[in-house]
């Protein structure tokens, strides 16, 4: 079951409300700043369940842009990411800093699916934030 799973688990990595954003921008902007209120509320209750197990490292991954449009939306998300990841004394890692908008990172023929190579990236980083820990 999933509770044993995370139960047994040492490190967590947690990627919420990609897709939805995404979704959310291609389609219709009216009233984003809300839907993202919404998916860091969710995120927030999500993180004060994971608080409950005693795991060695918790780490965040925000939202990155893959384009230079909606910065300022993706700025609101991470920074609103970021306090809640903050309040559970968990490690926020800004993928919007190591992906931004490289297109070399980005799987063909998809707006923000990562490629190996985008993924191998966000290894790097927390493999080095580990070290470190």
């Amino acid at each position: 079951s999933i509770h044993q799973l995370l139960k047994e688990t040492d490190i967590l990595i947690i990627s919420i409300g990609m897709n939805d954003i995404y979704y959310k921008l291609s389609t219709k902007t009216q009233n984003i700043y809300t839907f993202i209120n919404e998916i860091i509320h969710n995120y927030d209750s999500i993180l004060s369940i994971v608080n409950r197990y005693n795991y060695k490292k918790v780490y965040v991954l925000g939202y990155y842009n893959t384009s230079n449009t909606y910065t300022d939306i993706y700025t609101y998300a991470n920074y609103k990411l970021k306090k809640t990841t903050n309040k559970y004394n968990y490690t926020y890692i800004d993928l919007n800093k190591i992906i931004g908008n490289n297109s070399n990172f980005i799987k063909k023929n998809s707006p923000f699916d990562l490629n190996n190579e985008g993924k191998y990236e966000i290894y790097k980083f927390i493999v080095e934030n580990l070290k470190k820990s």
